[in-house]
């Protein structure tokens, strides 16, 4: 479960995201232009130290859903600079480094995680003065390995659950190199990449002539046909 905090931010999360956006070539979104909110999901830091949430946002008036993975931090990410959305001022928690989470290795471990072991996103409760009270109007997230797909040290790493990039939650500092290309960000992590796609498509239409070796794939209010979000693909 994610313990979120009824709390007041400076910039807003959308607000931080409009901004940010119109600088990434891949986003298509126009400087000036506002986001909404679409849905969103987390998963958890096993250490419990870095917040790790994915937007899913379009411009209003237009179709195309995008989907922006961030990491929340409570100290600079050493190394990862080029890859600052805002620093944010948290009324609860303080001052928050907030990250494009393809940069972060605690997301990139436990979106790998996810995907080899068949996991899903956290369950999200607010903290109010009234008590925790859950969320429900968020994404619907669940990984699927696909070890048959995989030959050698890819198929056994995916039946055992190894993450292969010895990215282990919060101790993981080394900031990965992703690129992005035709709206998929690919991110290295030893013997296979993770591939997240910024304007998810339905399963079946986003084909890859590379072995699949599992897929994120979602659904949310609005989006009943399962979309695909991420996959893990052999070198």
């Amino acid at each position: 479960m994610a313990l979120l905090y009824d709390a007041q931010l400076d910039p807003g999360k959308l607000e931080a995201l409009s901004a940010w956006l119109p600088g990434q070539p891949w986003s298509g979104v126009a400087t000036g232009a506002e986001v909404e909110r679409v849905s969103s999901y987390r998963f958890d830091d096993p250490a419990d130290e870095v917040g790790i949430e994915v937007h899913l946002v379009r411009v209003p008036g237009t179709e195309a859903v995008i989907q922006v993975p961030v990491t929340y931090r409570g100290a600079p990410l050493a190394g990862a600079e080029a890859h600052l959305v805002t620093e944010m001022d948290h009324s609860v928690l303080g001052d928050r480094w907030v990250y494009e989470g393809t940069a972060d290795p605690v997301l990139l471990a436990e979106f790998e995680r996810a995907i080899r072991t068949g996991g899903t996103n956290a369950r999200e409760f607010i903290r109010t003065d009234d008590g925790d009270i859950e969320r429900f109007e968020i994404a619907a997230v669940t990984g699927e390995p696909v070890p048959e797909a995989g030959a050698g040290a890819d198929a056994e790493a995916s039946r055992s659950g190894s993450t292969g990039s010895g990215a282990t939650g919060s101790s993981a500092e080394r900031p990965p190199s992703p690129t992005t290309l035709e709206g998929t960000t690919t991110v290295p992590l030893g013997a296979a990449d993770l591939e997240i796609l910024r304007f998810p498509l339905p399963v079946d239409a986003a084909p890859t002539d590379r072995p699949v070796l599992g897929r994120l794939i979602g659904t949310w209010e609005g989006q009943d046909t399962p979309q695909l979000l991420a996959r893990l693909v052999a070198h």
